[in-house]
């Protein structure tokens, strides 16, 4: 058991050391970038160093389109 999360704490260390070595190793200018995985990153450096594929420049459709509940509306 304790094995296990000693595995779990490294895992979870190594995830935070990661965004935090993106943050410091890119360049903060917005330029946004859509990845493969659906997600707009803030720059071309930023998607790369977040293991993200590269997808086309500009935000993900997903991010653009304003979410829009229907359930919320009301029928005259």
């Amino acid at each position: 058991m304790i094995v296990v999360t000693l595995i779990l704490s490294i895992v979870a260390w190594a995830s935070a050391k990661s965004k935090l070595f993106c943050d410091l190793a890119c360049a903060h200018d917005y330029v946004p970038v859509c990845g493969s995985n659906g997600q707009t990153y803030d720059n071309k450096c930023m998607c790369d160093c977040r293991g993200a594929t590269f997808a086309h420049k500009g935000v993900c459709k997903a991010d653009a389109e304003p979410n829009v509940d229907d359930s919320t509306t009301q029928a005259p």
